[in-house]
């Protein structure tokens, strides 16, 4: 990319590159969380369908969603909302 002289055009050109490197870090942490979330989700086997409460009473965000991913994909959107909340 060929870099203006004009002091204004230069901040813009900056500022756009600034933005293009925001996007693709946060694609980047994306892809990321997925993979994680996907590793975690992974792990699970057909015998934790049922969980014992009270062990997952201390589960992380994390842990929930990533088992709802796995055995129950229509409430993952109300547990990250919870979170949120």
């Amino acid at each position: 990319m060929t870099r203006s002289l004009d002091p204004r055009i230069r901040r813009l050109e900056l500022r756009d590159g600034d933005r293009d490197q925001r996007r693709r870090q946060s694609e980047d942490d994306g892809a990321m969380f997925r993979t994680r979330i996907g590793a975690i989700a992974a792990g699970y086997t057909d015998n934790d369908q049922d969980p014992d409460p009270a062990a997952r009473a201390n589960w992380s965000q994390a842990m929930r969603v990533a088992w709802a991913i796995r055995f129950a994909p229509n409430t993952v959107g109300s547990i990250i909302q919870e979170h949120l909340a």
